[in-house]
Formats: structure tokens, C-alpha cells, sequence
């Protein structure tokens, strides 16, 4: 059996509600973290040496036939 004293709870001391409301928003705002770490823009290794390849031939460093076979290897 519980006792009360002048109306106090003991349960209130702890405050469950405020405590559930905080878990409730920090879940909240962490999911909407997540969601949005998600969506960011990928960047492959991939992309980024095609990009080089493709600054080399600008350059004139490499051949188109050279641009071509080694393009063909990285895809």
C-alpha cells in the first residue's frame, strides 16, 4: 500500500513524466539525425579517379584510346 503525505507521490520525485518526454524527443531528433546522415552525397573512390582520368586527358597527358581503355577498366 502506498502512502501519500500531503498530496506527494512518491513516483513524482523522480519525475517519470519529464523523463519519458526527454527519451521521447532525443529519439526523435535522433532519427531524424540518421535520416539525414543518409541522404548526404556519396562519394566513391570510383568517381574520384575518373574524375583524375579525366583531368589527365584535358591535360593531354594520356590518348583518347588510352582515356577509353583505362575508363573501360575502372567501370
Amino acid at each position: 500500500m502506498m502512502y501519500y503525505y500531503n498530496d506527494f507521490y512518491p513516483l513524482h520525485l523522480f519525475g517519470f513524466g519529464h523523463i519519458f518526454m526527454f527519451l521521447f524527443w532525443a529519439g526523435i531528433i535522433y532519427g531524424a539525425f540518421l535520416l539525414f546522415k543518409h541522404k548526404g552525397p556519396k562519394h566513391s573512390h570510383e568517381d574520384h579517379a575518373i574524375k583524375i582520368l579525366k583531368e589527365r586527358y584535358a591535360k593531354g597527358e594520356i590518348t583518347k584510346e588510352q582515356f577509353d581503355n583505362i575508363k573501360k577498366d575502372l567501370q
